[in-house]
């Protein structure tokens, strides 16, 4: 081959660059059920690489403020080309104990995380991988009993007096069942309970029962990243 030849396919050739992979962020106060759930659906789903999950202890306020400090670190890495930027953040959230949702969501706007409520509880959840969440369920106790009878959350101590502090999700019961999740969710997340829900978070009678979960869901696994 000439010399001319392979100086034109050499300056022809372009430069390979690395694919820039999405990044995803779920952070929850919840010790127990959330970490089971959302490290078992990362698997699951086979996205070790893209989505991680952390535990970060206190009210929704607190890990809202929290996250919001730790995430400037983030930037920082960013900017320097040592990471890719986050596609998306999340702080899951429950209703049942907690009043500062608004603060929260308001916090966490300010850094573009969005929050992810559960009223009552995370339990809804869990719930809708079987059936919907019945929609008179308004305290946590309703929802956690339920979940019991259905399989989806099981006590580790029997024989301790509070058997909710020592709980556990059935992660048999929920493999593959994202989607049918999603679909029940959706009949007892009503439009007018998303505009109570949007409009004042508190006012958690407004939309109850309702969870952000199929948002979530959606955003970080529905395309299977």
């Amino acid at each position: 081959m000439a010399k001319a030849e392979r100086r034109g396919l050499a300056l022809g050739r372009k430069k390979q660059t690395r694919a820039k992979r999405k990044r995803y962020l779920i952070v929850s106060n919840g010790k127990v059920t959330e970490t089971e759930y959302f490290n078992h659906l990362i698997s699951e789903m086979d996205v070790r690489a893209s989505v991680r999950y952390r535990h970060i202890d206190g009210d929704p306020l607190k890990v809202a403020k929290q996250l919001s400090r730790e995430l400037e670190n983030d930037k920082k890495a960013v900017k320097t080309g040592e990471i890719e930027a986050l596609s998306s953040a999340w702080i899951v959230v429950d209703s049942d104990e907690f009043r500062n949702l608004a603060k929260a969501e308001r916090e966490a706007k300010t850094k573009g995380v969005k929050l992810a409520i559960s009223n009552p509880c995370f339990e809804v959840w869990l719930i809708d991988h079987v059936s919907p969440c019945p929609e008179t369920f308004a305290s946590t106790p309703q929802c956690e009993k339920r979940a019991r009878n259905l399989g989806v959350l099981k006590t580790t101590d029997p024989n301790r007096s509070s058997a909710s502090k020592f709980k556990s999700v059935n992660l048999e019961m929920i493999d593959g069942k994202k989607d049918q999740a999603l679909a029940n969710a959706a009949k007892h997340n009503t439009d007018d309970k998303r505009r109570a829900r949007e409009a004042n978070p508190d006012n958690v009678v407004a939309y109850q029962v309702w969870t952000d979960l199929p948002d979530l869901v959606d955003d970080v696994f529905g395309s299977g990243q």
